[in-house]
């Protein structure tokens, strides 16, 4: 009797150890946030490391990080962070710019305040290399004078009003009414001169950061055009921006047509891989990139399988 008493014993703690294992998966599953710390590099090239306690804002979260020891806590903006944080953390750059345009705060914008058609390449390349789309705003020179307000009307507040909603969203480009309309690429210029233009400037086309796709022109609104006449237009707008952004494909590079000349380049051979093939270090990526869907998922049977070791060890103990 005394040898069931110590077997029962063992059975007890090694199911109790068991539930508390099960309970650590399961949590840690359902809540990763607030188990697992993270590192987190900004783009202007700061890192802090063991993240924790992280409060996301409206523009910017508010985190603690470094040893239990002797923590530090510092904010962020969300634009200075990768776009895969500002994701993880609910960032809507449009939304938040809307917001701070109602606000109407003055602003004082030049030709400088955004790329020109001279620094095009470069404007690309930031466009590429931050996942943005390009707007080329269609501008004249009277547009530019100190203390605009985005939410006023008239062609200086009607440009900061495009500025601050879009400036943070999207890679801009001023292009002079002047001298430049016929210097745009092509894709600008189904914007800026299709049905959807309007007769007004300012107004805006966006195309893709290698300027091979057209995705909206938007439209000023007319003559009197204010703030809150531009806002339901530029949400229709925002709406289309997001479809496109939702393509996987959105920033691929076009395919450049080459011709049939002994010149052509020749592609370097690629090596073959097999749907089933791991590429180094794409197993750690997935295991890094679990969706939030499949860690509750985990998190769900960890516990259902809680629930059947509970069960089953108060069946076995009123057998015992």
């Amino acid at each position: 009797m005394c040898k069931n008493s110590r077997y029962f014993a063992a059975v007890r703690t090694a199911s109790h150890l068991f539930i508390l294992a099960l309970c650590a998966w399961g949590a840690g599953a359902l809540f990763p946030g607030t188990c697992l710390a993270e590192d987190i590099a900004t783009l202007d090239g700061k890192k802090y490391e063991s993240v924790r306690d992280v409060k996301p804002m409206r523009d910017r979260i508010v985190f603690s990080y470094g040893p239990e020891s002797d923590p530090g806590r510092t904010t962020v903006l969300f634009r200075n962070l990768p776009l895969d944080l500002q994701k993880k953390y609910g960032y809507d750059p449009f939304e938040v710019a809307l917001y701070n345009a109602r606000a109407d705060s003055p602003i004082s914008l030049t030709l400088n305040s955004a790329y020109r058609l001279s620094s095009l390449d470069a404007a690309k390349k930031k466009a590429q290399a931050e996942k943005k789309l390009l707007g080329f705003i269609m501008v004249w020179d009277m547009m530019f004078r100190p203390a605009s307000r985005p939410m006023g009307t008239g062609g200086p507040n009607d440009l900061a009003g495009f500025y601050s909603v879009f400036n943070n969203a999207l890679v801009l480009v001023f292009v002079r009414h002047e001298d430049e309309l016929d210097k745009v690429p092509d894709a600008v210029k189904k914007g800026f001169f299709g049905p959807e233009e309007g007769g007004w400037a300012p107004n805006m086309a966006v195309v893709s950061a290698d300027c091979s796709q057209f995705v909206c022109e938007i439209p000023l609104g007319g003559e009197h055009s204010t703030g809150a006449v531009r806002e339901p237009i530029f949400r229709q707008k925002i709406a289309v921006i997001k479809k496109f952004l939702e393509n996987p494909e959105a920033f691929a590079p076009k395919p450049v047509q080459q011709t049939n000349t002994e010149s052509a380049t020749v592609e370097p051979a690629k090596a073959e891989t097999n749907e089933g093939d791991i590429i180094p270090g794409q197993r750690l990526e997935s295991i890094r990139k679990i969706p939030q869907e499949t860690r509750r998922l985990y998190g769900g049977i960890a516990i259902g399988v809680l629930v059947l070791v509970l069960v089953l060890v108060r069946v076995f103990r009123r057998k015992g």
